[in-house]
């Protein structure tokens, strides 16, 4: 774990001067001309705030929306951007200490061992905010809460870590772990999985631990695999342990100001935005829009909070500046998570986990977002759990009463060589305010994955709150094969209805939506880093109408001199009975050290009745480190065409701790 200086962000000139040596250094001119700017803006918010945000597990979203929603149109995803399961790729790999954010820690909190055979799959980035980033890759693909990522990227190999933070079955929510690095949506990136929920194990032999700790890596006595022993530097009471170590030059260090034991990453972001668009018909008028809003955002793990607790928080202060006015408060303040946790454990008994405050589901996928209790008793392999509590507000993440929420869950994590299957069958019941119907209805979700095979499918029920009748709101199979090394094959079900939750009961309407159904298939071509993939599905719903799309993505490995210039594209065409949409989408990227610069386009086309329309969209975007473990980015946006004109700004300054 990192430590956190109360006064590391006091002194908003030293803030201004690592800005502005790093301006002095990077490679990347955009940062250059903007790092002034940041260091004073730092500056500002480092006087005013006096520590910043981290990335130990928050999740920086609102919150789930529900499962039952109308099928959704084509997209390219993980799936198409030829994401197979984390299966083993029988490579030998070495433990990065990138992964971990330094400071002292101990044994099982150590950052875990890489197996020798470490499962991996290559995504591509779906939506990248702050320092979370989201990807079409979920536990259907073998991944799960707490795990940890290495990204690699070609010949530049491992650029750093991320973990997990919240998983559902085609879907995750990850934030970095250890120092932050480029990441772009729309990207693909190559994940190789490092550790397994509560694993505790070394990234490797001698890696250093932090103050007066080393990790020694040896064969765990339950499982064989290599796991972390810290090792003091000397005895518990021996002077060595209790004196600050000499400096080079061999006078003794002087003692540094008092610090926080913490983990994780803040960011400062200015995003600005005009925006014109042109209204009227024969007498066309423009109307424009001008948006600016500067944010604070902190992501942070306390290792040890309180009374042994963990506190691991995720919030987002900001301030939206907007011409015409907004009717809306200029501040805000969201609290994605905030919640204390910890696990308990008796020598021969079960193991308890409790959780109180603000937190995503971790237990099952048709929950979400809670203010509340939770409590599961059990082992990874099975176990029990409970959850009280409200649902926060969807629209500001404040907290409401107004949905009451329990649910009791039986899961399970089974493994074994080259197979692991996973499961949750849970129980809800949310009762809202007022005259409104309570929501009772039950999840089943399960995936296998054996070899080359992984399947998946995920079953939600609700009670009819007017007949009493149970009623299928969602079913979703899904399953792939790798047929060879370089091809595999994919095919999903999926059958959904809505349900209104804050319905009234009444004899005169239906609580239900009408049913849609999706049937998709598609296949990835791969070699070596470069690949190939495409998906048709077909969409009906039971008013009548029905839909046809189709999606790819490629990648091409690096290219050029330096093997450093990397290109990609994605392709989308929906064709339904009001109109057709298609959406192209190539992007040049190039890697310079820990920085890279990308360079996108889109060109889309819609026909809706009769209304023919096409839009531009062009980014040039520019990442890299400023010194001092600082990093930058500077975002630019512009799109044209459909009666749109928009241009737009972002900058970020962050730092990982």
């Amino acid at each position: 774990m990192g430590a956190l200086g109360v006064d590391s962000l006091g002194s908003g000139a030293v803030a201004l001067g690592v800005a502005a040596r790093g301006a002095a250094h990077t490679s990347c001119a955009p940062l250059r001309a903007t790092a002034w700017a940041l260091g004073a803006l730092m500056a500002a918010g480092a006087m005013a705030v006096g520590a910043g945000p981290a990335a130990g597990g928050a999740v920086a979203r609102s919150p789930a929306p529900s499962r039952a929603s109308p099928p959704d149109t084509p997209r390219v995803s993980a799936e198409t951007a030829g994401a197979a399961p984390l299966t083993n790729a029988s490579d030998t790999a070495t433990g990065p200490a990138m992964c971990s954010t330094g400071g002292s820690t101990t044994a099982r909190d150590a950052p875990p061992a890489i197996h020798q055979e470490s499962p991996r799959a290559t995504v591509q980035v779906r939506q990248v905010a702050g320092s979370t980033v989201y990807l079409d890759l979920g536990t259907r693909h073998g991944l799960a809460v707490r795990d940890t990522l290495m990204v690699l990227r070609g010949s530049s190999g491992p650029v750093g870590c991320l973990t997990v933070v919240a998983a559902s079955e085609e879907r995750s929510v990850l934030t970095f772990a250890g120092a932050s690095f480029p990441v772009t949506r729309g990207e693909a990136l190559t994940l190789r999985l490092l550790r397994e929920r509560d694993e505790a194990a070394s990234t490797a032999s001698g890696r250093r631990l932090g103050t007066g700790a080393t990790a020694t890596v040896g064969p765990s006595t339950t499982t064989g695999t290599p796991t972390a022993t810290a090792t003091p530097s000397g005895p518990p009471n021996s002077t060595a342990a209790r004196e600050p170590s000499p400096s080079p030059s061999g006078q003794p260090r002087q003692p540094g100001p008092p610090r926080l034991p913490a983990s994780g990453r803040w960011s400062l972001d200015l995003t600005a935005l005009h925006s014109s668009t042109t209204v009227g018909g024969a007498d066309p008028v423009d109307v424009g829009r001008t948006y600016a809003t500067p944010a604070l955002r902190l992501d942070a793990t306390f290792p040890e909070a309180v009374a042994g607790f963990r506190l691991r928080t995720s919030l987002r202060l900001a301030y939206r500046y907007a011409d015409p006015e907004l009717r809306t408060a200029a501040g805000s303040t969201r609290v994605y998570h905030a919640s204390l946790e910890r696990t308990f454990g008796a020598t021969g008994g079960a193991p308890v986990r409790v959780a109180l405050g603000r937190f995503h589901s971790p237990l099952e996928t048709y929950s979400g977002y809670w203010d509340g209790l939770l409590v599961r008793v059990g082992p990874e392999s099975l176990g029990v759990g409970v959850m009280v509590g409200f649902e926060p507000d969807r629209f500001n993440e404040t907290p409401s009463t107004e949905l009451t929420k329990a649910a009791a869950v039986l899961d399970g994590d089974v493994r074994g060589p080259g197979w692991r299957w996973r499961f949750d069958a849970s129980a809800h019941t949310v009762r809202p305010e007022g005259a409104a119907a309570d929501d009772t209805f039950l999840g089943l979700s399960q995936s296998l994955s054996a070899g080359r095979f992984h399947a998946g499918e995920d079953v939600q029920v609700n009670r009819d709150p007017v007949s009493g009748s149970w009623k299928l709101t969602e079913l979703r199979l899904r399953g792939s094969l790798r047929l060879s090394p370089a091809i595999t094959a994919r095919a999903a079900f999926l059958t959904r209805r809505s349900y209104a939750r804050a319905y009234v009961v009444t004899e005169m309407e239906d609580p239900f939506g009408p049913r849609g159904n999706r049937v998709s298939a598609g296949l990835t071509l791969r070699s070596g880093e470069a690949f190939l993939s495409g998906d048709l599905s077909r969409n009906t719903v039971e008013d009548g109408s029905r839909s046809t799309g189709v999606s790819g993505a490629f990648g091409l490995p690096g290219m050029g001199p330096s093997g450093r210039t990397r290109v990609s594209g994605t392709f989308s065409h929906w064709d339904g009975e009001g109109g057709t949409n298609t959406t192209v989408a190539p992007a040049v990227a190039l890697d310079r050290g820990a920085g890279r610069l990308r360079i996108a386009y889109r060109l889309g086309r819609f026909s809706f009745l009769g209304l023919d329309r096409a839009s531009h969209g062009a980014e040039l975007s520019c990442e890299g480190p400023l010194g001092h473990g600082y990093r930058g980015s500077v975002r630019l946006t512009g799109q044209w065409g459909g009666g749109l004109r928009s241009e737009g700004l972002r900058v970020t300054l962050a730092r990982a701790f």
